[in-house]
């Protein structure tokens, strides 16, 4: 009841430093690069991940730091919750990911959002999207900025594995950079129409980086998924939280 009622007020603050920040960064998007644009329009999620570790008691742990590289490239993380997004937002800066274009018709958060520049996809134009996807995906490496993707294309549960898509890897192979997988168990602390279920720190794992050059894309797409997998249930399957978790589907069955 108490995490519920955190939940609320969680949710309450973070409206509410939204409405009255988005403004800042669209007008500061007229005077600032898209590079430093993007630190003025995270600041809104640096209140986000403040509000998470002093209302709600989530905060994150990073393991594999050593292996980011100091050239921008592909980010491939498994997707598990909202939390993701804001999780991963500090470690790799500046860094861009694609989104439904409809977002950026949400008041105050898609405007926001805008002013990143990022890459909008209309997941309907099916061949189409996956060459904008590319095309923009590449522009964004050469300006120095990360392009991070969640291959699984939904959020999964808890120790689940989705169906891996390759436009990732497409993009890494025609950018010619290489793949950092991160492997992640948010989904024990936050889940969608939940909110947050938990408290805690949630576990990241940043992999090595995965050559591109010498392996086709359904080889690398394969690769990615498997040590994606592995890493992300070594972290849920014997975490307190998941064990509760099945333990409840037990009982309620």
């Amino acid at each position: 009841m108490f995490l519920k009622l955190r939940n609320y007020i969680f949710l309450f603050l973070a409206v509410l430093a939204l409405v009255l920040y988005w403004p800042i960064p669209v007008v500061m998007q007229f005077f600032l690069s898209e590079q430093k644009m993007y630190y003025v329009a995270i600041f809104w999620g640096r209140m986000v991940l403040f509000l998470l570790k002093y209302v709600l008691g989530i905060t994150y742990r990073v393991s594999g730091r050593e292996n980011i590289p100091d050239k921008p490239c592909v980010v491939l993380a498994k997707h598990q919750s909202t939390l993701d997004i804001f999780v991963l937002m500090t470690i790799f800066e500046p860094h861009t990911s694609p989104f439904k274009k409809e977002l950026l018709k949400i008041p105050c958060f898609g405007w926001l959002l805008a002013t990143t520049n990022p890459i909008a996809i209309d997941r309907k134009a099916g061949r189409q999207a996956l060459n904008v996807l590319v095309a923009q995906g590449i522009e964004k490496l050469k300006k120095g900025i990360w392009v991070l993707l969640y291959p699984e294309g939904t959020r999964t549960q808890p120790g689940q594995k989705g169906s891996y898509k390759s436009g990732g890897v497409l993009l890494a192979k025609k950018a010619g950079v290489d793949i950092i997988p991160i492997a992640l168990n948010t989904g024990l602390f936050w889940q969608k129409g939940k909110g947050a279920l938990n408290n805690g720190a949630v576990d990241i794992v940043i992999g090595k980086p995965i050559a591109t050059d010498e392996k086709d894309v359904k080889t690398l797409t394969t690769e990615v998924g498997e040590w994606i997998e592995e890493h992300s249930l070594a972290i849920t399957l014997e975490h307190p939280y998941y064990l509760a978790m099945q333990e409840n589907k037990q009982k309620n069955n």
